[in-house]
């Protein structure tokens, strides 16, 4: 076997797939999860503005697809809230190949971090971590992205910090776009 042989054989076997296995991460990313939360418990008092049905949609954005969301926000505690985000998220069909709606059920609070409101959701003993605007009657959710940071979390403060340093360090936050929900709004009772 030539040298030439040898060297292909090798880009076939070791560098295709290691390159095609880091261009599925960075274009099939999800948003950043954890055990961790930016503080050890809920400090701020619920808003009541944002209690209510909200309406918007989420864009995939590696094939352009949207999916319309709606997200329920109820009160569960003085300090958290009961998120319920209603969607074709999965495209499962039934017998009929009718379209299965989902609902994914979880918890959230607020925390203040560098000025921004960030919301840590809990799903399934997992926190997901979201930068939070309301303005004009209209709401945003911004997931931060999975490689939002490389370093091992191993703390709540430690999170915290890191999301401070991830935003003052970046013009433009590293979000996971898409989960991104932004300016959705209120659906009339």
């Amino acid at each position: 076997m030539s040298r030439i042989e040898n060297i292909k054989r090798k880009v076939r076997v070791f560098y295709i797939p290691l390159i095609a296995i880091s261009v599925m991460m960075v274009c099939g990313g999800c948003p950043y999860q954890s055990q961790y939360l930016i503080e050890d418990k809920p400090t701020l008092d619920i808003e009541k503005n944002i209690l209510g049905k909200w309406r918007g949609k989420i864009r995939h954005d590696v094939t352009g697809e949207e999916t319309s969301v709606k997200l329920e926000i109820d009160q569960h505690s003085i300090n958290e809230y009961q998120l319920n985000f209603i969607g074709y998220f999965l495209k499962r069909k039934d017998r009929k190949k009718k379209l299965i709606l989902d609902t994914v059920s979880a918890t959230g609070f607020m925390s203040i971090v560098e000025s921004k409101m960030m919301m840590n959701i809990k799903y399934h003993e997992q926190v997901y971590l979201a930068d939070f605007y309301y303005a004009n009657d209209q709401i945003s959710l911004l997931p931060l992205s999975d490689h939002f940071t490389s370093f091992m979390i191993r703390s709540n403060v430690q999170l915290k910090n890191v999301v401070a340093y991830h935003f003052k360090s970046r013009l433009n936050p590293n979000y996971d776009e898409s989960f991104c929900l932004r300016n959705m709004t209120r659906i009339p009772e």
